[in-house]
């Protein structure tokens, strides 16, 4: 229920906010098994032409009407736009027809959103900026060191302060709104949905073979990547991979020293060549199967992958293992306890629904 709350309340988690080249940078270069996102198609570059006068003569003058409010065709369009100025994908890249099929479950999200504004004001819970500026607080009170200092650092790279965000928050309107939802669906429903371990234990019992844990390594590496596809870029990256590897050789503390230094992975300079734990289908084949062929503690020769050329160093291994009731125990509470919210909101918006006399006119 977290997770869609937060989608209903337009993303408004304080440190969700703020994406970084880097992190995306990090998980399109690790050497991950996938296929690449082909993006060519989608782009306004290849879209076809859309006249922007009629793609949305299908969309009636008034979409919606909730109690005495209504959502207008104006209204959403403009909406539309600006949720998608602040997307990768544009606009033009949606033709009518995609529009169209899009538009009844984005109506029905929107109005969805009205009834719990709705029951907000109901049970008290005004928009206000005050009542964000509280929020903030109460966030970063609860905030780990770390990822308070980690925003701070984005904010920095956008010549923002902690300051400047909070009072941006709550200066905006959407937000206002949605956490004045946030608080009524925190004191209406969240407050009295109660999970015991009775439910949890036949929850786990009747779903066992979700709680196995595959064969898991530990690995660093350190990845040496060719300029370009020439043969001679390969020779010449390959070349430093075994210098690099004979340095280390006899002397592995040197490991993590080189990964920093030399790796053209972002878990080089981010974690010392550290990928973590991963299991069988995590990784490319052949860094897979040289890592896994790997003791603790043991260090390969040149792997060679579509990345380019590997060092890999396993530090631990997890054997498979069934994962016990009390370990799993918490996440299936949670799990359980956001199926009920889930299930509480949506009554909860229904009931109120046929209270307001909502119509659709799509």
């Amino acid at each position: 229920m977290r997770k869609k709350l937060a989608a209903i309340t337009a993303g408004l988690s304080i440190f969700a906010t703020v994406a970084t080249v880097d992190a995306e940078e990090a998980k399109a270069q690790e050497p991950a098994k996938g296929t690449e996102a082909k993006v060519e198609a989608a782009t306004p570059a290849t879209a076809a032409k859309v006249d922007e006068k009629t793609k949305w003569d299908f969309l009636p003058a008034v979409i919606a009407t909730i109690g005495d409010k209504t959502i207008t065709k104006e209204q959403f369009v403009k909406d539309m736009e600006e949720n998608f100025s602040k997307s990768p994908m544009q606009m033009g890249a949606l033709n009518p027809e995609m529009l169209k099929s899009a538009a009844p479950q984005i109506v029905n999200e929107m109005v969805k959103f009205m009834i719990l504004q709705e029951l907000a004001a109901k049970g008290g819970f005004t928009p206000s900026a005050e009542l964000v500026e509280k929020e903030f607080d109460k966030m970063l009170a609860s905030a780990p060191k770390e990822q308070i200092e980690a925003f701070t650092e984005q904010l920095k790279a956008q010549n923002m302060t902690m300051t400047d965000y909070k009072k941006k928050m709550s200066a905006d309107k959407k937000a206002q709104e949605g956490i004045a939802v946030q608080k009524w669906v925190e004191e209406n429903i969240i407050s009295k949905i109660k999970v015991d371990e009775k439910e949890a234990k036949k929850f786990y019992e009747e779903n066992k073979d979700k709680y196995n844990e595959p064969e898991q390594i530990k690995a660093s590496h350190i990845l040496i990547r060719p300029a370009d596809d020439k043969p001679e870029s390969k020779v010449a990256a390959r070349k430093k991979a075994e210098e690099i590897l004979a340095k280390i050789t006899g002397n592995d503390k040197l490991f993590e020293e080189l990964a920093a230094e030399e790796s053209a992975c972002p878990s080089g300079k981010r974690a010392k060549g550290d990928l973590g734990y991963f299991p069988k289908g995590g990784m490319v084949k052949e860094f897979e199967d040289a890592a896994f062929a790997l003791e603790p503690g043991k260090i390969s020769g040149i792997v060679e992958t579509q990345y380019g050329y590997h060092i890999i160093k396993v530090t631990d291994k997890k054997v498979a293992r069934a994962i016990p009731f009390e370990e799993a125990k918490a996440t299936i509470e949670q799990q359980i306890k956001s199926a009920k919210i889930q299930e509480a909101v949506n009554a909860a918006i229904e009931k109120e629904k046929e209270a307001l006399k909502v119509k659709i006119n799509l």
